[in-house]
């Protein structure tokens, strides 16, 4: 898997947002899926990241939308109620 510069964006976002977001990086590191799910001490499978980068998946499961921004580099806090995630790559 290749390591992604981090930017310096911050942002607060709602969480079908932060879903397309962690869809298109997933979808970017196509050839290390089975590498990601295996790093993910079972949070969630291979076929589970077929299915979520796929769009077949429509609500993931907050927990592991925040694991799953973990492996990807992204890192994912609640603000502002549980409607809303704040992105920020460099936390």
């Amino acid at each position: 898997m290749k390591t992604k510069k981090r930017t310096n964006v911050k942002a607060t976002m709602p969480v079908d947002k932060v879903v397309e977001r962690l869809r298109a990086e997933l979808n970017r590191c196509r050839g290390s899926w089975l590498k990601l799910a295996g790093l993910a001490d079972g949070a969630f499978h291979y076929k589970w990241l077929v299915g979520f980068a796929s769009g077949r998946i429509k609500n993931p499961g907050f927990d592991k939308v925040v694991v799953l921004g973990k492996y990807l580099g992204i890192r994912l806090r609640v603000e502002n109620g549980p409607h809303f995630l704040k992105y920020n790559p460099d936390q």
